[in-house]
């Protein structure tokens, strides 16, 4: 994994307002600014529960994730979210709020997955049109009930460069819905008219280190280009120019013909037969939506383009980089060589995966489900590639054709896949009317706040962030809702038609409601003391919150064991699938807010103790980490007539060995992590946690889990100044480092330094 550049104050702020903020974001920079990167470093740290969209399949393959119309089954067309007048009927589709909602077809699992987002990004959000912002924010407020907060109340991640090419909208559609938008990109949306989206803006450029050229992209980004810019710029105009032999050169042209043309012309030229690759596709995988031709023709000789970075360690290749054939042998298998390497190498295939999300009960995450492959080697024919092609790659060498463009922010595309001017070439010169940006974008990015605003803003949110997490722990509502009896919500497909069971949802949901009376007035208290201004609240708010825990504990412990009881006895009636799984996600539910509740004292306590804000965070979002819960199983016994007194009862319970203790025992035995996951069939995370779980006891050692070295190096960055939390460890010590060691140290630290205890420590206080 890329290590970010953690003084690169905008990268960090937009980490932090992801992880410790609700707000909407929009992330932007210059071309090579580092927005994947962002995107790719949140995808493997995130604590929340997340998605990735994307306006086009292709878009969403190389992000990463599902199309926004696939995820939000939204039909093709215009979306008009308020009704207009006086219109005639016009030959394309368009939807209303009415038809949308109407013809909204989910499948329960579609909407359980959006119940339990958390985060939705929506990656090139620049093609991204204003009135598909408003039909996401439609179907979210209407899936998730929640009407009056934007979104739903999902917090959304936007990334793109509004710079480059703008949303596709037809001159018909724009005559409608231009009563109702001022522009059609994504800012334009209504839902952004009373809550902007927080501006934030990478500025570290990495792909280029001409200052010159930096200057000129600058100008033309900016609708500010003077003659002597112009005239700059032509100085790099040859219009015969031919590229030296051995020296890979790329045309960068504004049509598909011209350069398919270029490419045919070229591969003919070369001596030697046409040797042709297939792709493999499995399953699922749309034609429209293959990342890289199915059939790929070369020769000896032939430029090539890489379209994917290398995932080896050696990072021999980037998206765009040039390389040339230099041989296929007899087994088929190619090779190429680059201009500043002569050594040969030999090209893999790679997969790209076609995916739809699932939230996962037991692991409490969203989840990718494969539907399909396309394997193809990542390269393509480059002695062309169109300007909208181009986006994303990065060009030592290029010849430039962008006289004819013909959409706003094209020659910004090509001239920012340069990384210098040195290698540029203009087969056309560009004029004035060519370079030309959007008044609409341009009135927009001139709204962002300053970095000081922005540092003062995320201060407040990270406090925030901390006081939701400690009241948050004693909100029972969602627990409320998931026991209607009709299934209100997610579980509609769950309704019962048998009145014994609607009465048992009715009670525990009664019982459930008397406590959240109690708990909405400590939450009340809570709030109060938090926002007292004496020196000891925190003191009291430990010691409330040590009350509260003790008096709710053993009420969610009851709880959990009658939806136990009524999973386990379900075995001797008629019960459907559909209604186990309801009872196994109120039992996850109850096992998170038991988990949640018990912790959430280490707060205040870290608080009392005097610990930093940053330090009183990573315990925080610790809380926030998804707490996998292992499946009830039913009892395959035969069932015994007699029945057990309450004490015989409560003493076999007593006798039962908990799933974490086993873990311990085994590792106690010498059983290594690997082979008590595969004696138990569980997932590492799973044993990890089991383990985890006995640092503040005493009965095992974060040094077990790990090698010395691994354990000095993360507790020499957990023990840092600066240290922000657990993605901030991860970031700095990279791929050979696991979230789960990074806790197990972390643990470690706070619990030699006081900062949790043993619940024995506890009780003998």
């Amino acid at each position: 994994m890329m290590i970010p550049d953690t003084e690169n104050i905008p990268y960090r702020l937009a980490q932090e307002f992801v992880s410790y903020s609700d707000r909407t974001l929009f992330l932007t920079g210059k071309a090579g600014t580092g927005k994947t990167t962002f995107l790719k470093n949140l995808r493997e740290g995130s604590f929340k529960r997340m998605a990735v969209v994307a306006p086009t399949g292709v878009a969403a393959i190389n992000a990463g994730g599902v199309t926004i119309h696939s995820l939000f089954q939204i039909p093709p067309g215009l979306f008009l979210p308020e009704p207009l007048y006086g219109w005639n009927r016009t030959n394309f589709a368009i939807q209303t709020p009415e038809s949308l909602i109407r013809n909204l077809r989910l499948s329960p699992q579609k909407k359980q997955l959006i119940e339990e987002l958390e985060l939705l990004v929506v990656d090139e959000v620049s093609m991204v049109r204003a009135d598909m912002m408003d039909a996401m924010d439609l179907v979210l407020r209407h899936v998730r009930k929640k009407n009056r907060l934007p979104f739903g109340g999902v917090q959304l991640l936007l990334i793109g460069d509004l710079f480059q090419l703008p949303p596709v909208v037809k001159t018909e559609e724009w005559e409608l819905m231009r009563s109702i938008y001022n522009g059609v990109f994504f800012f334009d949306a209504c839902v952004f008219r009373d809550a902007p989206p927080v501006y934030l803006e990478l500025q570290k450029i990495y792909r280029q280190k001409d200052e010159h050229f930096i200057e000129i992209l600058n100008a033309v980004r900016n609708n500010q280009v003077s003659s002597s810019l112009i005239d700059k710029l032509h100085e790099r105009y040859h219009p015969d120019f031919n590229p030296p032999l051995n020296e890979f050169y790329i045309t960068l042209t504004t049509h598909n013909n011209r350069a398919d043309l270029i490419n045919h012309q070229n591969l003919a030229a070369l001596e030697g037969e046409v040797q042709f690759f297939d792709a493999e596709v499995s399953g699922d995988f749309p034609e429209k939506n293959f990342p890289a031709e199915y059939r790929i023709a070369l020769k000896p000789n032939a430029q090539i383009m890489f379209i994917k970075n290398d995932k080896g360690d050696q990072r021999r290749f980037f998206n765009g980089k040039l390389a040339t054939v230099s041989r296929v042998d007899a087994d088929r298998n190619i090779f190429v060589v680059f201009d500043d390497h002569p050594e040969e190498l030999q090209l893999e295939q790679e997969t790209w995966r076609n995916i739809r999300y699932q939230y996962d009960r037991e692991k409490d995450r969203i989840v990718e489900e494969e539907l399909g492959s396309f394997k193809q080697y990542p390269i393509r024919l480059a002695w062309a590639i169109t300007i909208h092609k181009s986006q994303g790659l990065t060009f030592e060498k290029a010849i430039i054709d962008a006289g004819q463009s013909f959409s706003p922010g094209q020659v910004y595309v090509a001239l920012s896949r340069m990384t210098g001017l040195e290698g540029m070439v203009l087969k056309s010169r560009i004029s004035h009317h060519a370079i030309r940006t959007e008044d609409r974008v341009l009135d927009f990015c001139s709204m962002q706040s300053d970095m000081t605003s922005l540092i003062s803003e995320i201060e407040v949110e990270k406090k925030l962030f901390i006081e939701r997490t400690l009241i948050d722990a004693f909100d029972f509502g969602n627990l409320i809702a998931l026991l209607k009896p009709q299934g209100y919500g997610l579980f509609t497909e769950y309704a019962s038609e048998d009145p014994d069971v609607d009465q048992w949802f009715i009670n525990l949901q009664d019982e459930i409601a008397e406590q959240q009376d109690v708990a909405e007035k400590f939450r009340n208290q809570l709030m109060h003391l938090i926002n007292d201004t004496d020196d000891r609240r925190w003191s009291i708010i430990q010691e409330r919150s040590r009350a509260a825990i003790q008096y709710f504990h053993p009420r969610i412990e009851e709880w959990k064991s009658k939806v136990e009881d009524e999973i386990l006895s379900s075995r001797n009636r008629i019960r459907s699938s559909k209604y186990l799984d309801r009872m196994k996600d109120i039992h996850a539910r109850i096992l998170r807010k038991l988990q949640y509740v018990v912790q959430c004292e280490q707060i205040a306590r870290a608080f009392t103790s005097g610990m930093s804000t940053s330090e009183t965070l990573a315990i925080a979002e610790n809380l926030h980490r998804p707490f996998v819960v292992e499946n009830i199983r039913q009892e395959t016994q035969p069932q015994v007539k007699e029945k057990k007194s309450k004490r015989t009862a409560d003493k076999s319970t007593e006798k039962k060995e908990s799933s974490a203790r086993i873990t311990l025992g085994l590792f106690r035995n010498g059983a290594t992590i690997d082979e008590i996951c595969n004696s138990r069939e569980l997932t590492r995370s799973t044993i990890m946690g089991h383990l985890l779980s006995f640092i503040p006891t005493g009965e095992t050692k974060a040094e077990e889990l790990m090698s010395r070295e691994k354990f000095d190096a993360i507790a020499q960055v957990v023990r840092n100044p600066g240290f922000t939390g657990l993605r901030f460890a991860k970031d700095l010590l990279g791929e050979d480092f696991s979230f789960d060691e990074i806790r197990a140290v972390s643990l470690s630290i706070r619990w030699s330094d006081g900062v949790i205890t043993s619940p024995d420590t506890e009780q003998d206080k």
